[in-house]
C-alpha cells in the first residue's frame, strides 16, 4: 500500500512538472534576437530581460523588476503588466526629449524599436533621461504612443514544454517572435526529442517571390526545388544531423542550424541571424 502511494505521488509530480509547472526562475534566450522585424515585439512580453521568475502567487519578475501577473491556461501563457509600470513606460516614451530626438534623427522602424527598447530599460529602473533635444511634436507623440500600444499588445503566448519540463518555448500569435526559457540549475533538453528531420519534406514561400520545397532524404541528401523568380532551380546537397543540429554542405562552405519542430508540420531552423520558420501545411 505504502509503495503504491509513493508511486502515485511520484507519477503526479512528474505529470505536474511536464504538463506546465512554470513556477521558478528561468534563463531567457530570445531566438529572434538578430531579426530586425522582431525588435519592436521584443519590447513587449519580456523586454530585453535575460532572466524571468514566475512566483507561486501569480506574479512575474523580469531581471528582478516586478512586471505584473501571469496565468497558464492550457498551452497559452498570458502575461498582464502592472498598470503603474505601463504608465511609467508610456510617460517616458512621450515626454523624454532624448528618445524623441533619437527617433527624429534616425527615422524608420529600426529607430522606433531602439527608442522603445531604451525607454523600456529606463522604465524598468524607474529612471528618466534628462537630456534636452528637439521639441516634441504632436506627430511624434502620436507615433510613439502607437508603437507603445503595439508593443504591449503581444503579451499572450503559445507555450511548449520539453518532456522534463525544464525547457519552455514561447511563441507569439503571428509567429514572428520566439523565446526559449530554460529553468535555472537544469540541463538543456531537446524540444523535438520525439521527432526527426530525416526523411521529412517541407514547403516554404519566400516573401511571395518564389516557393521552395526541401526534402531531407534518408540517404543524407537534401533535395531543394525552387519555383518562381528566375524559373525552376533544383539542387542536391548533403546534410548531416547530430541530435538537434543540422549541417548543410553547399558549394563553397556549409551552414549549421539548430532545429526545433514545435509541431509535426512546423520546423524552425535557428542560427545567429534568428529563426527561419518552414511549414509543410
Amino acid at each position: 500500500m505504502k509503495k503504491t502511494i509513493l508511486s502515485l505521488v511520484a507519477t503526479l509530480c512528474f505529470t505536474y512538472a511536464t504538463a506546465g509547472n512554470i513556477v521558478g526562475k528561468w534563463k531567457v534566450n530570445h531566438l529572434q534576437e538578430e531579426k530586425v522585424s522582431s525588435r519592436l515585439n521584443a519590447v513587449s512580453i519580456l523586454g530585453d530581460a535575460n532572466e524571468i521568475e514566475f512566483k507561486l502567487n501569480g506574479k512575474f519578475f523580469a531581471n528582478d523588476t516586478v512586471y505584473g501577473t501571469y496565468k497558464l491556461v492550457g498551452d497559452r501563457l498570458v502575461l498582464t503588466r502592472d498598470q503603474a509600470f505601463v504608465n511609467l513606460f508610456m510617460d517616458n516614451v512621450v515626454t523624454d526629449q532624448a528618445l524623441v530626438a533619437s527617433l527624429s534623427d534616425k527615422g524608420g522602424p529600426d529607430a522606433a524599436a531602439d527608442v522603445l527598447i531604451e525607454s523600456e530599460a529606463g522604465a524598468g529602473n524607474g529612471a528618466v533621461a534628462t537630456r534636452q533635444d528637439d521639441a516634441i511634436t504632436p506627430e511624434v507623440v502620436s507615433e510613439l504612443k502607437a508603437l507603445a500600444e503595439v508593443a504591449y499588445a503581444n503579451d499572450t503566448l503559445s507555450s511548449q514544454f520539453g518532456q522534463r519540463g525544464n525547457t519552455l518555448l514561447l511563441t507569439n500569435d503571428d509567429e514572428s517572435l520566439y523565446f526559449e526559457l530554460q529553468r535555472l540549475g537544469t540541463m538543456a533538453e531537446n524540444l523535438s526529442e520525439d521527432r526527426t528531420i530525416v526523411g521529412s519534406k517541407w514547403k516554404m514561400n519566400v516573401a511571395g517571390l518564389y516557393t521552395k520545397t526541401l526534402n531531407f532524404g534518408n540517404d543524407g541528401i537534401l533535395r531543394e526545388t525552387q519555383i518562381g523568380g528566375m524559373g525552376t532551380r533544383m539542387d542536391n546537397t548533403s546534410y548531416v544531423v547530430e541530435k538537434d543540429h543540422i549541417t548543410i554542405h553547399r558549394a563553397g562552405g556549409h551552414e549549421t542550424y539548430r532545429w526545433i519542430m514545435p509541431t509535426a508540420n512546423k520546423l524552425m531552423l535557428i542560427d545567429a541571424k534568428g529563426v527561419t520558420l518552414i511549414t509543410n501545411e
